[in-house]
Order: C-alpha cells, then sequence, then structure tokens
C-alpha cells in the first residue's frame, strides 16, 4: 500500500482493535455490533445478515471468508470468463450523478492531474507516466523513471504536478522516493541498471521535466530533468520507514512549489528515536538523517528538518522563498528555510482553496488530510505560514497516545538556564515548546523556572487543531470550546456547530475543492475528501473564514481510494481505487441524466480443442433506468456480428499450434450509451499449471531483521512451457488489513521480507503467483509465510449470538509457528476471572454441538444450551499452545437475546406470533427457561425478554 494506507483494509474490512474486536466506546468485548457497525453501513453483503443488512457477526470473524473470496473463487471466474473482475462503480449518488469506470487493472496508479484540453496525465507508483488520449493511456509512457524509484512498501512516485505556465513552459514536477542503490551508485562505472536496493533506508526527492509539445506531449525533452531537492542523500526528504513520506505536490497561488512530507517514523511502535524494527537503522550513519534528527516521529516538531512538513520552494531553484516563517537568508537550501506547516504525520492528499490568498499567506489555504496512527484521522487548514499541527505530541483533539512521555530534547532549543540550582536539563523538550490551543493567553513557561518564559529566539507554538476528524471506531468530531479551553463535540451531538451525520474511517484521503456547477448548488464550491478504507467520498461545506459548516455523504463503495481530482474541463470528479493486489481503477463521476449499461459477460468454455464451440452469455446485464439494451458481439475472427443477448459461435485455429480469438461485447441503451467487455478464447490451448516450491506453504520467517526469500515454482504446460510469463505478488497482513507488494515480473526472482507491527500484531505475507501461457490462460498457486517464532500473542476474535437457536461462531489468530491446540475456557461465575476447561464432543454442557479443535484461523462452530447460555456475564476464552508454550487470550463474553425467536437480527412482532405458535404446539424451540419442558414458566421467561427488547 502506499503512503496513506498504514491503517487499511484492502479487503474492505473494517479495522478493529488489536484484538479484533469491537473497541468503540462503550461496547463490551464481542456485543453485537449495533446499526453504527460496518455491515449496517454497508447495507448487507459480507457480514450483513438480517433485515436491512444488519450483521450478526463482526467482520473480523469474517475476513478469513472474504479473503478465500476474492483470493479463489473470483480467480477461478476470471480465469474460466476472461473477465476482469473489479470493484462496482460507487453507490449512493446524488440523483442524475454517475460514476463510471474509464481504465482499469492500472498496475498501481497513484495519482491523476489535467491538462486544459481535458486530456489527464496519470503515473504509476513503479514510476511510469501515461497521458491519457480520448480516456485511455497512450501506448508508451511520456516518462518512465522506474530505474530510478524506489518502488517498495507505501514508497514510489507519488506526487505530480503542472507548471501553472504549462502550456508554454511544459514543465512537470516529480515527487518520489529514491532507490539507495542508484541514489548511491548511479554515474559509477561499475553501475547496473538492473540492480536495487530498496529494503535500504534512502530519501525522496523532488525532480522537473519538460514534456515535448512537438510531439503533443508523448514523450519528454531530452536533457530537461533538473533535481530540486535531494540532489544527495543528505539533503531529501527522510525516508527511514515503509511509510510516512512524500505525497503531494502542487503549486500555491503565488506560483511557487509546495510539497509534503510525514515523519519517516514506525507505524508499529511509539518512535523517539533510535533503531526500529522495521528500518533497516542505516539513516543516521548514511547520513539521511543528522544525530539532532534520529528522534523519530518528533521529526515533525524539529524546525531544521523535512519530515513531517509542508515545504515552500521556488520551483526554478528548489530554494526556500523569502517570506517562509523560519527562512534563512544565508542558508535558503536549509531545511528550515523551506519549512511552511509541520506538526504532520503523514500528509499524503492535500489541496489549495482557490481565492484564499492573503497578504500574510501568498498561496492561499491548505487543506490537509493527514493519516492517523492510533484512532484520528484529520482535515487540517493551512492559514498562514508557521503553523504546527501537533503531531506526535497530539492526534486529533488529543494528546496522542505513549508520545508525551517519550518526548526526547531538541537539539536546537538550548535552555538558557541550563547548569543553574536545579536546572539539569541541557536543552527543552519538544513538549515544552507546543501548548494546546486556547483562547487566553497562551505560556511556554521554562521548566527549570515556570515563573520565566521560553526564550523568544526560540521558535514556540500553539497547536493548530483539525477542523474535521474521524476515528477508527469513533465518530467524527469537530473543534469547540468550552470557556477559553480547547474542546471537540461529536458532528452528531445536537449542540455541535456543524451539520452533519456521524460516520467512522481508518485512513483520510484528502481531495480537492469542486468550483463547478455540474452536481447542482448543494455541490458548488465544497470541498470532496475520502476515506481509503472505508471507500467512502463526503462532501464538506464552510462558511466564511474556513468555519465548517456541513458535512453531506456524496458516494459509497468506492474502493480503496488513492487520490481526488477535478477536471475542468467537464466539471467531473475523477478518483483511483485500489484492489486486493493493487491492481487501480481509474473513475470518473459526471453529471448525467442517463447511466450506461450495467454488463456481466461469460464464456462455456475458454479453451479446447479446434474447431472449438462457445456458449456465450450476458446473464446479469441490465440497463439502469430499466430501458431495452442492444448487443454486439465481435468474436475476433472476422465473422459478422452477432446481435443476440446469449449467441454460440464456433472459432476454427488456422493450424494445430494453440490461437487466441479477442471478443469484444458492446452493450448500447436507447440514448446511445455504451458499455464494452472483453474476453478471450484459446482454441488448441490448456492451461499451464504451477505450484510455488519456495516459501513453502506456512514457512516461517525472521521477525528481528529482515532477510531474503527465493521465490519458486515448478511449472508444467502442455503446449508452451518455455514461453510462460510470471508475476509474484507478496500481499503483507497486518492484523485485519494488507499492505500489496509491488508485483515482481520474473519466474525466479528473490523477495525482500521484513517484520511489521508491534507486539500482539497478526502479520505475515501471502505470497501469490500467476504464471501465463502466450495465448492469455493462467495458472494461480498461493502460500503464506508467517513470522519465524514462538508466541507474540494470540487473538480471539470475538463471539457472538442473537438467539438460543444460533450458532456460537469462534476463531482464534495465533501469531507464531504451527502446528497449534486449543483450548476452549469459560469463566466460573460473572466477572470471576477464573475460568475451567470446556469438555469436547457431543455430551459437553454446550448441549448437542460439539467443540471442534482446528489449525490457525479455523472457525469453531458450537451450538448453545440456553438454559445454561442466558447467564449473563458469562465469559469466554481459548487457550492456544504450541512447541513454544502457551498463549492466553483475552476474553469474549457470550449474549443471549431470547426475544429474538426467529433470529433475525431484530426483536419484533414476528419473534411474538413465532413464539406463541411453538408455545401452544409445545414445540422444544418455545422451551425458553431450559427446563426440558414447555410450559407457563416458559411464557413468562420470553415475555419478560420481550419487554426488555432481548
Amino acid at each position: 500500500m502506499l503512503a496513506f494506507a498504514d491503517s487499511c483494509a484492502i479487503l474492505e474490512i473494517k479495522e478493529t482493535g488489536s484484538d479484533g474486536y469491537d473497541c468503540r466506546p462503550g461496547r463490551e468485548f464481542g456485543s453485537p455490533f449495533s446499526d453504527t457497525s460496518v455491515s449496517d453501513r454497508r447495507g448487507g453483503g459480507w457480514g450483513g445478515g438480517g433485515v436491512g443488512g444488519r450483521g450478526l457477526f463482526p467482520e473480523s470473524i469474517l475476513m478469513a471468508f472474504r479473503a478465500a473470496f476474492y483470493q479463489t473463487t473470483l480467480a477461478a471466474i476470471a480465469a474460466v470468463s476472461g473477465i476482469f473482475l473489479s470493484a462496482g462503480p460507487a453507490r449512493a449518488l446524488p440523483p442524475g450523478v454517475v460514476d463510471e469506470v474509464i481504465v482499469n487493472n492500472w498496475n498501481q496508479a497513484t495519482g491523476i492531474v489535467f491538462l486544459p484540453d481535458g486530456r489527464g496525465i496519470v503515473w504509476e507508483k513503479a514510476g511510469k507516466i501515461y497521458i491519457l488520449e480520448n480516456n485511455q493511456p497512450y501506448a508508451n509512457p511520456i516518462l518512465d523513471i522506474t530505474e530510478e524509484v524506489r518502488n517498495y512498501g507505501d514508497h514510489g512516485l507519488l506526487g505530480l504536478a503542472l507548471d501553472p505556465d504549462f502550456m508554454n513552459n511544459g514543465h512537470i514536477y516529480l515527487l518520489y522516493a529514491v532507490d539507495y542503490y542508484y541514489l548511491t551508485k548511479f554515474g559509477q562505472p561499475d553501475y547496473d541498471r538492473f540492480t536495487s536496493n530498496y529494503q535500504r533506508d534512502s530519501i525522496g526527492r523532488i525532480t522537473r521535466y519538460t514534456l515535448n509539445h512537438a510531439n503533443n506531449l508523448h514523450s519528454t525533452v531530452p536533457g530537461s530533468r533538473k533535481i530540486l531537492l535531494g540532489e544527495s542523500i543528505s539533503t531529501g526528504f527522510p525516508h527511514l520507514f515503509d511509510s510516512h513520506s512524500i505525497g503531494t505536490i502542487l503549486f500555491g497561488a503565488d506560483g511557487s512549489l509546495l510539497a509534503g512530507c510525514g515523519d519517516g517514523a514506525s507505524w508499529s511502535e511509539a518512535d523517539n528515536g533510535g533503531p526500529r524494527q522495521g528500518s533497516s537503522n542505516t539513516g543516521l550513519a548514511d547520513g539521511v538523517i543528522t544525530p539532532k534528527e534520529d528522534v523519530g516521529a518528533f521529526r515533525s516538531q524539529l524546525v531544521d528538518c523535512l519530515g513531517g512538513k509542508i515545504i515552500r520552494i521556488d520551483p526554478q531553484t528548489g530554494d526556500g522563498l523569502p517570506g517562509n516563517p523560519f527562512f534563512d537568508p544565508l542558508a535558503p537550501r536549509a531545511a528550515k528555510s523551506r519549512v511552511w506547516a509541520m506538526g504532520f504525520r503523514n500528509p499524503y492528499r492535500w489541496s489549495v482553496r482557490p481565492d484564499t490568498a492573503t497578504a500574510s499567506n501568498p498561496v492561499g489555504a491548505l487543506y490537509v488530510g493527514d493519516v492517523a496512527w492510533y484512532s484520528h484521522e484529520e482535515i487540517n487548514i493551512v492559514t498562514e505560514p508557521g503553523q504546527n499541527f501537533g503531531w506526535p505530541l497530539f492526534e486529533g483533539f488529543f494528546p496522542a497516545p505513549e508520545y508525551p512521555t517519550l518526548c526526547p530534547p531538541n537539539q536546537d532549543a538550548a535552555n538558557p538556564l541550563f547548569g543553574s540550582p536545579g536546572c539539569t536539563t541541557p536543552h527543552f523538550l519538544f513538549s515544552n515548546l507546543l501548548v494546546e490551543e486556547t483562547l487566553a493567553d497562551p505560556s511556554w513557561p521554562n521548566p527549570c523556572d515556570p515563573g520565566q518564559q521560553v526564550p523568544s529566539t526560540i521558535p514556540t507554538f500553539m497547536h493548530s487543531r483539525p477542523i474535521l476528524t474521524w476515528g477508527h471506531g469513533f465518530k467524527a468530531k469537530v473543534p469547540i470550546f468550552s470557556g477559553s479551553d480547547a474542546a471537540s463535540i461529536n458532528i452528531d451531538d445536537p449542540a455541535s456547530p456543524v451539520i452533519g451525520t456521524s460516520f467512522w474511517g481508518d485512513a483520510v484521503m484528502d481531495g480537492v475543492w469542486y468550483p463547478g456547477t455540474a452536481f447542482g448548488a448543494e455541490y458548488e464550491n465544497t470541498y470532496f475528501c475520502g476515506d481509503f478504507v472505508e471507500g467512502w467520498i463526503r462532501s464538506l461545506e464552510f462558511h466564511e473564514g474556513h468555519q465548517l459548516h456541513r458535512v453531506r455523504q456524496f458516494a459509497e463503495d468506492c474502493g480503496q481510494i488513492v487520490c481526488i481530482a477535478y477536471n475542468p474541463f467537464d466539471e467531473s470528479l475523477w478518483y483511483i481505487s485500489y484492489g486486493y493486489t493493487g491492481a487501480s481503477t481509474l473513475h470518473r463521476i459526471s453529471a448525467s441524466g442517463n447511466q450506461p449499461p450495467h454488463v456481466e459477460a461469460a464464456v462455456s468454455t475458454q479453451y479446447g480443442a479446434s474447431p472449438l464451440t462457445v456458449q456465450f452469455s450476458t446473464e446479469g446485464t441490465y440497463d439502469p433506468e430499466s430501458g431495452p439494451l442492444t448487443f454486439a458481439w465481435d468474436f475476433g475472427d472476422g465473422s459478422p456480428v452477432s446481435t443476440a443477448a446469449f449467441p454460440t459461435h464456433t472459432f476454427t485455429a488456422p493450424d494445430a499450434n494453440p490461437s487466441r480469438f479477442d471478443i469484444t461485447l458492446t452493450v448500447t441503451d436507447v440514448l446511445n450509451i455504451s458499455t464494452t467487455r472483453k474476453l478471450f478464447v484459446t482454441p488448441n490451448n490448456t492451461p499451464p499449471r504451477a505450484r510455488i516450491t519456495s516459501p513453502g506453504d506456512g514457512q516461517g520467517m525472521l521477525m528481528d531483521d529482515g532477510e531474503w526469500v527465493p521465490l519458486r515454482a515448478a511449472l508444467e504446460d502442455d503446449e508452451s512451457l518455455g514461453s510462460l510469463s510470471c508475476k509474484w505478488q507478496a500481499i503483507l497482513h497486518h492484523n485485519a488489513h494488507t499492505h500489496p507488494q509491488s508485483p515482481i515480473h520474473e519466474c525466479e526472482p528473490d523477495l525482500w521480507v521484513e517484520p511489521h507491527g508491534g507486539p500482539g500484531d497478526i502479520a505475515y505475507y501471502e505470497i501469490q503467483l500467476t504464471v501465463t501461457d502466450p495465448q492469455g490462460l493462467e495458472a494461480y498457486s498461493a502460500v503464506s509465510l508467517f513470522p519465524r517464532h514462538c508466541f507474540a500473542g494470540a487473538n480471539e476474535l470475538p463471539f457472538v449470538i442473537s438467539c438460543p437457536r444460533s450458532g456460537v461462531y469462534f476463531g482464534a489468530e495465533p501469531q507464531g509457528v504451527g502446528p497449534f491446540n486449543y483450548q476452549w475456557q469459560r469463566e466460573t461465575s460473572p466477572d470471576s476471572g477464573l475460568f475451567v476447561p470446556l469438555e469436547d464432543g457431543p455430551t459437553s454442557e454446550w448441549g448437542g454441538g460439539a467443540l471442534l479443535v482446528g489449525t490457525a484461523n479455523q472457525l469453531l462452530a458450537i451450538v448453545p444450551n440456553p438454559a445454561f447460555t442466558v447467564a449473563d456475564g458469562i465469559r469466554y476464552r481459548c487457550l492456544v499452545s504450541n512447541a513454544c508454550g502457551t498463549a492466553p487470550t483475552g476474553h469474549g463474553r457470550l449474549q443471549v437475546c431470547l426475544a429474538d425467536f426467529d433470529c433475525s437480527g431484530f426483536v419484533d412482532l414476528d419473534d411474538f406470533s413465532y413464539f406463541v405458535y411453538a408455545f401452544e404446539a409445545g414445540e422444544s424451540s418455545a422451551d425458553a427457561d431450559g427446563s426440558g419442558f414447555v410450559d407457563t414458566d416458559d411464557f413468562d421467561t420470553f415475555v419478560h425478554a420481550f419487554e426488555l427488547g432481548c
């Protein structure tokens, strides 16, 4: 994933706490999700059983099923039908607004900008840049810097900006990570352009190129490359971890060039400097940072450092500009001379609000999304130079967990009282220089003498609070004051100054200002932002003075959004979303009274002996306006076009060798709006076969240091063994989210893997191999690579039950090396904390349900006895053991809703009716008190539960 995504879930799985529980305030472990659950907001689907999509089980329990679905079912369908399956268009759009897929299956595209003529320029994480012609990428990239780019983890080519005078000078500006090998070896006699060292700490760089107007901008002008920032290993943005690096580059209203960078610190633990797991820990020795910058996330608070900052530079020279808050005319290229705003963790995407430049802020107001570490995503507004947004001392409106107590000294802030009686601190701590926002006069007392202030020669700051936050299970909040003190309030609180309903998210994806009118007056001059994990886009309406007034839902189910852009040519919004393996899709949201047809296409067989007869299907195709559709099948063999919805066609190969025919289906509605789908068949052919031999499935990997793992496979093919191509895909799983790595298009590569996550986290690699023959048939194989150690803990998934007749689903996810043994235990009495083992087999106290013992990630199904489980407060846990010992997990509380008789997830009149019917018939299901008899006590028990609503 990218720099925005360290708290993200590629599978659209809501990340809860590290235990997998629903950690929203006020919820007991294992309690059913209420109407604010993810499954509710998504309206059914995975985890959305029951009426209205209300989920009975937390989404974390369904993670294994989802992963299996994405990795096997969809892959199998695609292999058989030849259809590329991707996330569908966004739903819940305003009337007359449609979302359409423009380009599918892109190789990790990360952003798009638009030329005045409406053409887009799209760039890929690996370093290729394409121009769109008729909304499709031109055949060749206009620029390819993959040799230079550090395409690793969340690093890569992440930002691109057009010069304000682009139509005359053709200048584009790139913001990217530089591969360490290229950085240190390029230009030397022994340099090898096919070698990289992406696992070593490196830097971010800004360069400028000139596009060639002479060939319609299809290439760059030779020799036009110019490095503006990061010309050496000691002058770039510091990259000391595999995330929190560069993101956005753009121009201010005054023509200055702005760029942002994260803190470059660990995402696995609170980082205040020194060696960290997950880093090569070479940055200090190599000169990426200086000793004073070896403070981890506190680089965001160090003025003379590029980490955690938004900078402002001259686009011609790369120098800092006069007017920057800490500009030194004697050192215009120093970090402090370039800093414009500070205190960011990961400002991945942000934009300039039009028409907001002032004399003191010539660039205009910057609307910045800062990706959270622990709990709160932020939207910040930079209205003046030198503002400090608080990280890592603040996250959202609150002190950040752990960091305030780990605060190191600021080597640039000498304490003049050092050496005086009782003063033993030669430098101020970063926390001495930043205070919470207040309406009163702020104060920065010297810790050695509270009667004296920090000297005015040392920069001090008041926390600039975000205008809006949303959390990982916490409601969206906005800032207020309580008297003179900073406070916050839920957006849906009646006293909130902002209109809107609450929402959640896990990775802010700030977007763009929309000056257009195509979406209606309510969206004109509003700000569109999104969330990478939850896949929504919202519109923010502001009053004068950047005061947030209203938050509106705009689009849902957009996938994993990595950028949002505005095309002034047609007033459309564009966005790029990622799929499970990192393949990306380019979307356009535009105003139209007519949506394109939704098309499904499939083939009965894709290969076989020639002549090959194939049945085609469009089952599932429909017109959103319910109008008639016409079909046009071009079979790619010169035969007449078929207009049938379900045609049959016979393909004949020209000889006995494998051949391929490409089929195009075009479906058109009554207003001549079309959707196309492409398939292929290959007579005289069979698919290849592949089996990964290294690493072995379940093999262990080092946890304290990274290591190279050889990727090898046994390949077979009856027709084209010597012509097979390979694509390896490594997907790092971290708790309930994933980090897809860049594909490797070799058949025998080596993969660098390294530790990830903190204590108790679940982290492992999924290694996928796709082998393709010359005609396009594929074979698929996958293995998992686990940490090589005993235990760092085990994670028991929560369990819930809606009624006594439902099964209870358990799951244990140990982190370590199997095989594993499981022992489930029950608390002896409510809240006693004393647990006793549960017996296996049908004679257990679970009443007819056997406790099944399995391997990691297997769900355990138990049918409870109502007489036992109605006891409130009983908790259960699982002890997971391997050869190294036993790791006790957290506990979950079993809750039974007696009144939900039909197990619908709701208590309503249907439950009462069904119970009365069963009671009158004497059915055992009406034994509400578990006595073994159906009598009046059962009726009283049920009525009491019904009146209570459970």
